[in-house]
């Protein structure tokens, strides 16, 4: 092995004549594809039963501090490993982050999963942990459930809310947003102001948004005698 190591780096190239030639890269690039890969790994090893969860990252409520809140993004991680990041949220209000991302995760094993709440500049928001048994368990036993955990900073400071949805995956792709009402049973979201003042949509309220909203509250009479009498009370 040694001295096929020295070969394939130390032998010189005769620019002219090997590199030129098919068999150069064919001898080399699988002698380089024997080194670095297992021959004991086989693709069928994974176990078609193994048990899946479907976790959801829903929306999560940020404290403000005295800087200002920046475009986040969730870190997954189980055991101190990352499995996966949402992607970054960068419709406002930062505030209130939606992202509604799903991760497919093997929690035999697992003692413990932890949610971090980061910003675009890799500055820590808050996070959560919670125990990957007992998720798992409690999705098992009603077939799928929503909880909403504090964030924390240090010395457990509490700095906002994660919303974390969780069943066992059932080998499909969701049709709908399985964790809320389906048909008319579904209740609509009413409309967020920060959205309604937001014109532009670029997650920051400018002077002219603001001054707008200001002269059309103006506009309207919203005090008790503006509302119209009922028609059968007599007016003098």
């Amino acid at each position: 092995m040694d001295l096929l190591i020295r070969d394939i780096l130390l032998t010189p190239i005769n620019a002219a004549g090997d590199l030129a030639t098919k068999s150069w890269y064919s001898s080399n690039f699988r002698a380089i594809r024997e080194l670095v890969q297992d021959p004991n790994y086989r693709a069928d090893d994974v176990d078609p039963y193994e048990p899946v969860i479907e976790v959801v990252i829903g929306d999560a409520t940020i404290q403000e501090t005295n800087d200002f809140v920046t475009p986040t993004f969730v870190r997954v991680s189980m055991d101190g490993e990352n499995v996966g990041e949402t992607s970054l949220f960068k419709h406002g209000p930062y505030t209130k982050p939606v992202w509604n991302e799903r991760f497919l995760l093997h929690p035999r094993g697992s003692f413990s999963m932890r949610f971090e709440v980061i910003d675009h500049r890799e500055h820590l928001r808050g996070q959560c942990i919670i125990g990957t048994q007992s998720l798992w368990g409690a999705a098992g036993r009603t077939g799928g459930l929503s909880i909403k955990p504090q964030l924390t900073l240090a010395r457990d400071q509490i700095c906002g809310q994660l919303t974390v949805h969780c069943r066992p995956w059932d080998g499909l792709p969701p049709e709908r947003p399985w964790w809320q009402p389906a048909g008319d049973d579904a209740l609509k979201a009413e409309p967020d102001l920060f959205d309604m003042l937001d014109k532009d949509g670029d997650g920051v309220l400018s002077k002219e948004e603001l001054q707008a909203a200001i002269m059309k509250s103006k506009s309207r009479d919203v005090s008790p005698m503006s509302r119209q009498r009922p028609s059968n009370i007599a007016t003098v």
